[in-house]
């Protein structure tokens, strides 16, 4: 058996099944990637205008404004019960 694994590797024969499926979709990954290609899975980053930039720059920066705005307002929230409580436990 240890002879027969030794003149596959000489052989140019994958016998471990994991290098095998790497191998597999490393080039599933290349074909798909690969200029000229469509399909699912493919960006059509290069065609895109500089108004859908913009336009998604804005949507990126109205967001996180308005998580910063709800985490600072939970914050504030949270340390408005801490200190209801701290004068309850005070008195």
């Amino acid at each position: 058996m240890y002879a027969y694994a030794q003149q596959q590797q000489h052989a140019g024969v994958d016998t471990d099944p994991l290098s095998s499926s790497l191998q597999i979709a490393q080039s599933k990954v290349q074909a798909s990637t690969s200029p000229g290609t469509w399909g699912h899975g493919v960006p059509s980053l290069y065609k895109i205008s500089i108004q859908d930039l913009l336009k998604i720059l804005g949507i990126t920066t109205v967001g996180c404004i308005a998580a910063y705005l709800i985490v600072k307002i939970l914050l504030n929230h949270v340390k408005e019960k801490e200190d209801e409580k701290s004068i309850v436990m005070h008195q």
